[in-house]
């Protein structure tokens, strides 16, 4: 099982097949985060997040594990397998 750490201000690349995704996490607040997916230059999705919620990011699904707020803001994702 994969763990994947998201830091607001940072953005992921991963691939998705033939198409390269940018991950990032634009907003963040106590128990709450907003993900943003997108595709050369396209929104693909956005999710808005909370421990213990789900979602589909690179074909892999995946649930929310924690989340830190500022000073180090980040989003812990764990893969479901």
């Amino acid at each position: 099982m994969e763990t994947w750490r998201i830091r607001q201000g940072v953005p992921y690349r991963i691939a998705d097949g033939d198409r390269e995704l940018l991950v990032g996490l634009s907003d963040i607040g106590p128990g709450t985060a907003r993900l943003t997916v997108h595709s050369d230059g396209e929104w693909v999705a956005g999710y808005d997040l909370g421990p213990g919620d789900e979602c589909e990011i690179g074909g892999k699904r995946w649930t929310v594990s924690s989340i830190s707020t500022p000073p180090r803001p980040y989003l812990e994702l764990k893969e479901l397998v």
